[in-house]
């Protein structure tokens, strides 16, 4: 039998959301900005920060959100322990 491990890949996540940028801007995401206090407002973390206000900051209001990556729409899904996987040729 084959596991669903061997037909999919498959993402883990120990928190935070899961983000899908297209490739055609994928150079462009900025991640969490070093200098940046991790501390601070979710806001001052650069592109992270922003997937992680649009899920989980005071005026998320849903589990998935889009934010805008180098003039492209990227999916978040909200922040949490969990696995996902994705369709790649889809």
């Amino acid at each position: 039998m084959i596991s669903r491990d061997e037909l999919l890949p498959w993402l883990i996540s120990a928190g935070g959301p899961f983000i899908a940028v297209p490739d055609s801007v994928r150079d462009q995401w900025r991640g969490v900005d070093p200098n940046s206090d991790l501390e601070g407002a979710h806001d001052s973390w650069g592109d992270y920060g922003r997937a992680c206000q649009a899920t989980a900051g005071e005026d998320a209001e849903h589990y998935a959100a889009v934010i805008e990556v180098g003039g492209a729409e990227a999916l978040v899904l909200g922040e949490g322990k969990g696995s996902a996987t994705f369709l790649p040729d889809r």
